[in-house]
């Protein structure tokens, strides 16, 4: 049995989430001195005692270091909410009513042609769907068109 099993946890998932890659080592001529040995990833992931095994780290990059500093940054200053100056603190009581006030409109026009699209079932032989790529991902132009279902 390898060392590095833990038990209780399944032996393949250390190679299935890369922690542990196993490698072989080809044959080819003897590298110069000084030079890195090349390795190869194997096609079947399984471990053996017997096996090659290197472990990929991809290190801290420094965007994940700022990141951090920014997120400790943002709930400090969140904590301390109350010490921020008045105008600072209304300014962001507009902010929140803003966004409030966006995400009600959203909701309100989602009601809105869902009720406009069943009058139209009923009226119509087809259906107009008003927005149609309102909730999916495309372009700016494309969430407010209108399509005949």
């Amino acid at each position: 049995m390898l060392s590095f099993f833990i038990p209780g946890y399944p032996s393949d998932s250390l190679t299935h989430s890369a922690f542990f890659l196993r490698v072989d080592r080809p044959t080819p001529p003897a590298p110069q001195p000084g030079q890195p040995k090349t390795l190869l990833l194997a096609p079947q992931q399984s471990l053996e005692e017997e096996a090659y095994y290197a472990w990929f780290y991809d290190g801290s990059p420094l965007t994940t270091i700022l990141g951090g500093a920014a997120m400790v940054i943002i709930m400090l200053a969140g904590v301390m909410f109350p010490l921020w100056p008045v105008k600072l603190r209304i300014g962001v009581w507009y902010l929140s009513i803003l966004a409030l006030g966006l995400l009600g409109a959203l909701i309100v026009l989602a009601i809105v042609r869902l009720i406009f699209w069943c009058g139209t079932v009923v009226v119509c032989k087809k259906a107009i769907w008003m927005f149609p790529n309102l909730f999916e991902d495309v372009g700016f132009v494309s969430h407010f068109l209108f399509d005949w279902v």
